[in-house]
């Protein structure tokens, strides 16, 4: 776990990665806020490897929720430089994940219908979004290209593209949600092509060396949805378009594994990771309610991955890492599933565990 490693250009010193998770720490017209830059940088200072900022929507009228970082204009780079040197100073690596909500717009902030591949009900929002036209996608393209030259040019050390979950991205590569007739839709390549399009554009307009992660499910975890053997030929057809590693997700709206309870297995999804990495060559990130560094070790040392993403547990305590690599085990506050730092009415990342200062062995 304490091994460095390089993700692309960039050499980590270890392989723990704190993966994007929502804060709604932004200010209300999406700049980041001192409250964010101090949340970050409490986290660098506990010895993660990587952190990966929470998603950063890339048109003003789809973002997902209310103080979503934004990243579509110039006037964001000034705040997003700001947090990207607080965690530098730690001698801590940062990339920023981008992200288009797709039917899951927040429709309170769009001027129009939330957008999507097809006109298909569902998802958090319950509202039939408008069909996307080729014009359109088009577009969007252009907007994720250029928010990644955006995050390069204010210090970032990468990006990743949001392509997990419930957002646009996603919901082209999901038969569930992906209905179209033309080039974008259809089989396998063509709900791909979307997330292969974007590559293409940023490798063209950010360079070669630029890293770029790209976050997938494994599994969608509902009938009709993704399933492993559809993300094995994703994963390879995002490799083959530049992505530099793999970040492997599961699970949608409705489903237990996305946001995993007390009531899953710790690790649950890293045998998703594990067939993605047998069908690439390039890294893979693994994530999941992986709260034992013991865990987290064994998983490297198998060959299961090759790096490990703990949210949940870093938030619980920050200093894991630390504790970790000083043989202070029993010194870690655990992450014990309850989903309050998901939950919690404001979107403020409260803790449980934290707040009854427990520590489970």
């Amino acid at each position: 776990m304490f091994t460095p490693a390089n993700l692309g250009s960039v050499m980590l010193k270890n392989r723990i990665v704190f993966p994007p998770m929502t804060t709604r720490y932004a200010n209300d017209n999406g700049t980041v806020s001192l409250r964010m830059i101090e949340h970050y940088r409490r986290i660098a200072r506990g010895g993660v490897g990587l952190i990966v900022i929470e998603m950063a929507c890339v048109t003003q009228d789809e973002r997902g929720f209310t103080r979503q970082l934004g990243i579509w204009g110039k006037e964001f780079q000034p705040g997003l430089r700001a947090l990207a040197d607080s965690i530098h100073i730690e001698g801590i690596k940062v990339f920023l994940q981008l992200q288009h909500g797709g039917r899951e717009a927040y429709y309170a902030n769009s001027k129009n219908r939330p957008v999507a591949p097809s006109s298909v009900r569902g998802g958090y929002r319950h509202v039939i979004p408008r069909k996307l036209t080729i014009r359109e996608i088009n577009k969007i393209v252009q907007d994720f290209a250029e928010a990644a030259v955006r995050a390069r040019e204010a210090g970032f050390d990468g990006v990743e593209f949001h392509g997990a979950h419930i957002y646009l991205i996603q919901q082209f590569l999901s038969p569930l949600t992906n209905k179209r007739t033309d080039r974008y839709g259809g089989n396998i390549e063509g709900r791909a092509r979307f997330a292969q399009c974007i590559l293409n554009e940023t490798r063209r307009r950010a360079g070669k060396e630029f890293p770029i992660s790209f976050r997938i499910n494994g599994e969608d975890f509902v009938d009709g949805g993704l399933t492993i053997e559809q993300s094995e030929i994703i994963a390879q057809i995002l490799e083959n378009a530049g992505a530099t590693c793999i970040h492997v997700s599961g699970g949608t709206v409705g489903t237990s594994k996305m946001i995993p309870s007390s009531s899953e297995k710790e690790g649950c999804l890293v045998y998703l990771a594990e067939r993605i990495k047998h069908a690439i060559n390039i890294p893979v990130i693994t994530v999941g309610k992986i709260t034992d560094p013991w865990l987290a070790d064994r998983i490297l040392a198998e060959g299961r991955a090759d790096f490990v993403a703990m949210g949940r547990a870093l938030i619980a305590d920050t200093e894991l890492p630390k504790k970790a690599g000083q043989g202070k085990l029993d010194e870690i506050r655990r992450c014990i599933s309850c989903r309050t730092c998901h939950n919690s009415p404001d979107g403020s990342l409260l803790c449980n565990a934290r707040r009854l200062k427990q520590k489970i062995t």
